[in-house]
């Protein structure tokens, strides 16, 4: 059974790790998708890539943007101002877990 350690949240969704088995959930907008850590970093590759691209996009507000979610048969469908919310939620989360990593690294030694 699942231990949820809450990463990162605001009003736009939440990312949370489970203590046991360290599988990521994101809730965002009426998604809620799970992750391994590796598919998370991924993911979150996946929206930077996306944001370097520097894509014309007319309406701010038009979903228009789909991104892989790494799970079967699912994608997230944003608009560029849901993008840059879920972008602020990624990176705080990703920037925990790096810090998270690179302790146990340290306390393994």
């Amino acid at each position: 059974m699942c231990n949820y350690k809450i990463l990162t949240e605001n009003n736009n969704g939440f990312i949370v790790q489970c203590l046991v088995c360290e599988h990521i959930q994101l809730g965002f907008g009426t998604s809620l998708i799970n992750f391994s850590e590796e598919d998370y970093f991924d993911f979150h590759l996946q929206v930077r890539d996306f944001l370097k691209r520097k894509i014309k996009i007319s309406n701010r507000k038009e979903k228009c943007i789909y991104l892989n979610t790494y799970s079967e048969n699912s994608k997230m469908v944003l608009s560029y101002n849901e993008l840059m919310m879920l972008t602020e939620l990624l990176t705080e989360a990703s920037n925990l877990l790096i810090v998270k990593n690179l302790l146990y690294k340290k306390n393994c030694k």
